[in-house]
């Protein structure tokens, strides 16, 4: 990966952290603010609370996904009117996001918005979102995007991105007319070629440190066909091993950015039977389970390697990009201790081709 320059000093601009955060608190009324907190939670913040809000380093510990795609989401009452459309969303103002949480969004937006039936609520969420995304300076524990050959540095899919410098300042690349008109008016200066290079050193010195982990560990993927080996493993035993530690309690699906399924169930409430869309994990028993009993996954190998899968095959196919974006949140989450690098580390020194 390299941090070599794609764009000029036109399209940036520079600001203190504390103006760029008073620029915001002054919005804050008129539009709802989601970010990382100091715990790396992702939360709402209000006009009093936005000058506390830290730089994020790293990643967040939550999906922003649930920001566009709720847990849970009341469709109306189907069986008495139509679908209700979704209601018009209050500009959201979302920061913290990393290159990898823009990679999961491309996911969503091809399963959601990719077809000629778009997916009303998340289409709603997504035009009315400011999307604020940051540089990535250090990795999380388990992070292994630059071994899936991902960035740590967002390149397209942002609104405004900022990268530190040094002195509490930040260079604010503008990367679309959303982000051009959200910032018009606030006086910050224009970026110099010496912030530039500043960021690319930056840059450089993060991936070196990301690099020489990846090294340590043994967790590069890249120039692996992860697609072929996962075809190649269906019949001797390797998902099996793995499955025997999972719980099978979905956490691993709700805390990636990228999973997407959900379940409709109807409800019979008070103003009549009213449907409901929620998040669902292909790793519960009944997930695949159809009319008349039949389950094509009944085994929790069958489960496990289906999300392999489809993150590493399926949509792979699709877009020609791995869904997995290598954020490692799934590890963290996983009561069962099952790690998906060490998963793929096997595939890649068994050679299964």
């Amino acid at each position: 990966m390299s941090s070599g320059r794609t764009t000029s000093s036109s399209g940036h601009l520079v600001s203190s952290w504390e103006e760029f955060l008073g620029w915001l608190r002054g919005l804050a009324k008129q539009d709802i603010i989601h970010a990382p907190d100091s715990s790396e939670r992702i939360r709402l913040f209000n006009a009093e609370e936005i000058s506390s809000l830290p730089f994020p380093v790293k990643k967040s510990l939550d999906a922003f996904k649930c920001l566009f795609f709720p847990v849970r989401r009341n469709l109306g009452a189907p069986f008495i009117s139509e679908i209700e459309p979704a209601k018009a969303s209050k500009p959201l103002v979302i920061l913290g996001l990393k290159a990898c949480d823009l990679k999961a969004l491309r996911v969503l937006d091809y399963v959601f918005l990719g077809g000629e039936e778009k997916e009303e609520g998340y289409e709603q969420a997504r035009t009315s979102a400011l999307i604020i995304s940051f540089d990535c300076e250090e990795p999380g524990e388990n992070c292994f995007c630059l071994g899936l050959g991902g960035s740590i540095y967002p390149e397209k899919g942002f609104d405004l991105n900022l990268s530190r410098l040094g002195s509490e300042r930040v260079l604010i690349e503008l990367g679309s007319k959303k982000g051009e008109e959200f910032l018009a008016g606030a006086g910050f200066g224009s970026a110099s070629e010496n912030d530039l290079n500043e960021r690319d050193d930056r840059r450089r010195e993060g991936e070196r440190l990301f690099e020489a982990r990846l090294k340590e560990e043994g967790l590069d993927f890249r120039g692996i066909d992860i697609k072929t080996l996962i075809e190649a493993s269906t019949k001797d035993g390797f998902w099996e091993k793995f499955s025997e530690r999972c719980v099978e309690c979905g956490a691993c699906n709700f805390i990636c950015p990228s999973c997407h399924c959900f379940l409709l169930s109807d409800w019979e409430m008070r103003e009549g039977v009213v449907r409901f869309q929620s998040w669902d994990s292909c790793q519960y028993p009944g997930f695949a389970r159809v009319a008349g009993g039949a389950n094509p996954r009944g085994f929790r190998y069958q489960r496990l390697r289906n999300r392999y899968e489809k993150k590493f095959v399926f949509l792979k196919e699709r877009l020609g990009e791995y869904a997995c974006t290598g954020c490692g949140r799934c590890i963290d989450a996983c009561a069962g201790e099952i790690d998906i690098r060490m998963v793929l580390k096997e595939l890649k020194n068994e050679k299964r081709i």
